[in-house]
């Protein structure tokens, strides 16, 4: 959620992608900044800033709420595709698409005591 209040867009990978295909993702993507821990970020060779969340990277910020600074055509995230033919593609998805997932949840009527399956991971 900070990233996207931020005015910024996230780019979620799986630390099990190999580190060449990582590689090609954060510079197509041109990202100016890696979010993720010190296990995962061995052996990465990118341009941006690394930034360990296992660490005390964030002690020195504020804690305060940040303002809105998107629109809602700007991007959210970027999810690349399987590469199957190729090099993978990234899709860009702006913040009214992943806004109707979050506010028009009325599709599926999920209780407290509902058990659900997941088979991916977030990325």
């Amino acid at each position: 959620m900070g990233i996207l209040k931020a005015g910024a867009a996230y780019l979620p990978i799986d630390p099990e992608t190999p580190k060449d295909r990582i590689a090609y993702m954060l510079k197509d993507a041109k990202a100016c900044v890696l979010l993720t821990n010190s296990g995962a970020a061995c052996g990465i060779d990118c341009e941006a800033e690394v930034i360990r969340l296992d660490g005390d990277a964030f002690s020195g910020f504020g804690k305060e709420n940040l303002g809105l600074e998107n629109r809602s055509g700007d991007a959210a995230y970027i999810i690349y595709t399987s590469g199957s033919t190729g090099m993978p593609k990234g899709v860009v998805t702006p913040h009214y698409s992943a806004v109707r997932v979050v506010r028009n949840t009325n599709y599926i009527d999920i209780r407290h005591d509902d058990v659900i399956l997941q088979l991916s991971n977030y990325s």
